[in-house]
């Protein structure tokens, strides 16, 4: 697991989101309820354009599981949601105006 979580990291430090996030859904699949891959596979998928997957698993990171989770990395995954939040109202506002 650790090196699946490693190869995600350094994939996602060089900008390769989709093979971060394919690094981080093996992860998922040893350890499902790991906030630490979520979180960082969340944000992949947010610069996938993912959106919908992205704050699924953000949302998972704020609110908690059954597992304690780092206040740091659930203030985090807040603003991770606002800014994907945003997002999605100018894609929104954007189309609007076409």
């Amino acid at each position: 697991m650790k090196a699946w979580s490693r190869l995600a990291i350094e994939f996602q430090a060089l900008g390769r989101h989709a093979d971060a996030a394919g690094a981080f859904h093996k992860v998922l699949e040893l350890d499902p309820e790991l906030p630490g891959a979520q979180y960082v596979l969340g944000r992949s998928l947010a610069q996938l354009r993912q959106t919908d997957e992205a704050a699924k698993l953000l949302s998972v990171v704020r609110d908690g599981s059954d597992r304690p989770i780092d206040p740091v990395l659930r203030a985090k995954a807040r603003i991770q949601l606002k800014r994907l939040s945003r997002t999605r109202t100018l894609a929104t506002s954007s189309w609007i105006r076409r």
